[in-house]
């Protein structure tokens, strides 16, 4: 016999509200302020970086060659010690893997760990990627986060990219 899953409602709720409640985020989800795509044409855009305050975390619009098109929320927490990393925009630094420089990283104040678009450590005493946060596409609602669902970084994150 097929499981079935039941979904109680509070009583006196008509039919339509209670699929309503269905179609709602979880409530450990909370919205992506200042990170609302736009729609231009064929995709959507953000910011190329968003900070979430209430996320705690960056929210980073990759590009295709960065395995996107989608976004990614990465924790906002060094692999290393836990320090919170600032976005760099104008910071100029070669990469060791492929030996060209370019602008834009996440940098550790503290020791100088540092990591690309997509959260991979480059450079430093970090010894992992950065962790993921969980990020969901709620339609014309937008990107929600889940804050305490957090998984280690791999060289897979951005495989995990949302796409729009």
């Amino acid at each position: 016999m097929p499981a079935v899953r039941s979904f109680v409602a509070p009583s006196g709720l008509a039919l339509a509200e209670q699929l309503q409640l269905l179609r709602q985020p979880s409530p450990h989800y909370i919205a992506a302020r200042g990170v609302e795509p736009r729609h231009t044409g064929q995709s959507f855009e953000i910011p190329a970086k968003t900070y979430s305050k209430e996320g705690r975390c960056w929210v980073v619009s990759l590009t295709p060659e960065q395995g996107g098109p989608g976004f990614l929320a990465l924790s906002e927490r060094c692999t290393h010690l836990g320090v919170a990393l600032p976005w760099l925009e104008d910071f100029a630094f070669t990469n060791p893997s492929d030996g060209k420089a370019k602008k834009g990283w996440f940098r550790c104040p503290a020791h100088g760990a540092t990591f690309d678009d997509v959260g991979m450590r480059v450079f430093g005493p970090a010894s992992r990627p950065l962790d993921r946060v969980d990020l969901r596409y709620n339609g014309a609602d937008g990107l929600y986060l889940y804050p305490a669902r957090i998984a280690q970084g791999s060289s897979e994150n951005a495989a995990w990219a949302v796409k729009v």
